[in-house]
């Protein structure tokens, strides 16, 4: 007799699976991509579009953007074909649903006009406490 992982965790070995509010299955992602830097600011965007359109269908969005530029590679890069030396770099970060993290990278991957580009879980920022001003040196006598 098998016992399902969740059930086990939850507490309960009968019954339906444990349900994950749809909030708490949402994540935040970084996604840096590279293009050719050949291409036009219309071919740029037509993918940037693309990625959009694609995070859309996945229920994701685009928290926000930085455009880096073109940037020249530490080495070259070889890509259908082609050899490159730069490339057009650009920053997103994303909230999607867990479960469609697996079908993003899938369609990313797949996509020949990214020469690169990596997807990593966002570190939450940290709060950092205030400083408190240093004592001036005669009470520290």
């Amino acid at each position: 007799h098998v016992v399902k992982i969740n059930q086990l965790l939850s507490g309960h070995t009968k019954g339906a699976l444990m349900k994950i509010p749809a909030d708490a299955r949402m994540r935040q992602y970084e996604l840096t991509y590279v293009l050719p830097a050949s291409y036009t600011s219309d071919e740029s965007g037509k993918v940037h579009t693309k990625i959009a359109d694609t995070l859309a269908k996945f229920k994701g969005k685009i928290v926000s953007k930085e455009d880096w530029g073109k940037l020249e590679f530490a080495y070259k890069i070889k890509h259908s074909g082609k050899t490159y030396t730069e490339g057009v770099y650009t920053h997103l970060v994303i909230e999607l649903d867990r479960k469609h993290m697996a079908e993003l990278e899938r369609t990313l991957m797949l996509n020949q006009q990214l020469l690169r580009y990596l997807m990593v879980i966002a570190e939450p920022t940290p709060v950092m406490p205030a400083r408190r001003p240093a004592a001036p040196a005669e009470e520290l006598a």
